[in-house]
C-alpha cells in the first residue's frame, strides 16, 4: 500500500468570511492582499480566482482604485470580444437618455442588438460568460451615473463611453507584474502562495445552470477542487450575503454548498435541494471544521 507523505509542513487553516454585500467583499480582498504583502509575500505569488470572466471586472476596478498592481490571465475585460462589441453598439446607438435613465437605455440596446436577456440567460459556458460580461457593463453604467449626484449636467452616453476609455487605460497600466486575476479554468496547473476565492455562492459556484443536474454539479465540485489546490500556503474563501443579479435586482445569496464538504460550513448550511452524499470509505479523515465565521 502506498502512503502519501507531505513534503511541506501544514500551513494555516483556510479562512472564510461572509460579507454583507459585494462592496464589503471587495474591500476585504484589498485588506487581505495588503496583509499578505506585509507578511513578505510578493504580489506575483498572490492570485484571485473566480468562476466566470464577468466576475473579474469589479475586482479589476477595485484593485486599480486601491493602487494594487495586477495581471489578468487570459485577457483583460475591455479586450474581450463581447465587451468590444457591446461598446460599439453603444457608440452606434446615439442614445439621448441621461442620468438614471441611461443604464436602462443601454440595456434596451443590448437586448435589441445583441439579444441580451437578463432574466433568461441560457446556452453553454461561452454564451453565459458573454451575457455576464454585458451585465457587468450595465453595472458599471449604473455605478457611473450614481457616482457623483452633484454634477450640474446629468451624464449621457458620450460621458459613459469616455469613462470606459479611462477604465481601459487604467487597466492597461497594471499589465506588468502584480497580483494574478484569473478564472479557475485558466489557473489549472499553476500555484501561488496565497489564493483568494471570492463569490463562492449558490448560482456562482455551482453556477445556476448546474442546479438539478448531478453530472454538472460534480463538474462544478471538481472545478472548486482545482481552485483550492492552487494555494501553496494561504487559502481564503468568501461570499456575499446579498448581491445584485444580472436582472438588476438585489437578492439574498446562499454560500456554496461545496463549503460544507470542505468542512468550512456546518451541514445545515447546505441547500435543501442538495442531499448530503455518503463519503466513500477511503481511510482519510473527515475535514476538520474551523471556528465560527469572523
Amino acid at each position: 500500500t502506498k502512503v502519501l507523505t507531505a513534503t511541506r509542513p501544514s500551513g494555516p487553516p483556510p479562512s472564510r468570511v461572509a460579507y454583507a454585500d459585494p462592496a464589503a467583499e471587495l474591500a476585504g480582498l484589498v485588506r487581505a492582499i495588503r496583509a499578505r504583502q506585509n507578511e513578505g509575500i510578493a504580489p506575483a505569488d498572490i492570485a484571485i480566482l473566480v468562476r466566470m470572466n464577468a466576475q473579474l471586472a469589479p475586482i479589476e476596478s477595485t484593485l486599480t482604485t486601491a493602487g494594487i498592481a495586477y495581471v489578468v490571465r487570459g485577457g483583460r475585460f475591455y479586450e474581450r470580444p463581447a465587451v468590444r462589441a457591446a461598446i460599439r453598439v453603444i457608440q452606434r446607438a446615439k442614445l439621448v437618455a441621461v442620468g438614471d435613465d441611461l443604464p436602462a437605455a443601454i440595456q434596451a440596446v443590448f437586448a435589441s442588438a445583441l439579444g441580451y436577456d437578463p432574466d433568461g440567460i441560457r446556452g453553454g459556458p461561452e454564451e453565459r460568460e458573454r451575457a455576464a460580461d454585458l451585465g457587468v457593463l450595465l453595472a458599471i453604467a449604473a455605478e457611473f451615473v450614481s457616482a457623483d449626484v452633484d454634477r450640474a449636467i446629468a451624464p449621457g452616453a458620450a460621458d459613459f463611453l469616455a469613462d470606459l476609455v479611462r477604465r481601459d487605460g487604467a487597466e492597461r497600466v497594471n499589465l506588468v507584474g502584480g497580483v494574478t486575476l484569473s478564472t479557475i479554468h485558466r489557473a489549472k496547473g499553476l500555484e501561488w502562495d496565497a489564493v483568494f476565492l471570492p463569490g463562492l455562492e449558490e448560482g456562482s459556484l455551482p453556477i445556476g445552470q448546474a442546479a438539478g443536474d448531478p453530472e454538472a454539479l460534480d463538474e462544478e465540485r471538481r472545478l472548486l477542487y482545482v481552485g483550492i489546490t492552487r494555494a501553496r500556503l494561504h487559502l481564503a474563501v468568501s461570499w456575499a450575503e446579498r448581491r445584485v443579479g444580472s436582472n438588476g435586482r438585489e437578492a439574498s445569496r446562499r454560500p456554496s454548498r461545496f463549503l460544507v464538504d470542505l468542512g468550512l460550513l456546518p451541514s445545515r448550511a447546505r441547500p435543501a435541494t442538495e442531499p448530503i452524499r455518503p463519503r466513500a470509505a477511503s481511510g482519510r479523515s473527515e475535514p476538520r471544521p474551523l471556528g465560527d465565521p469572523r
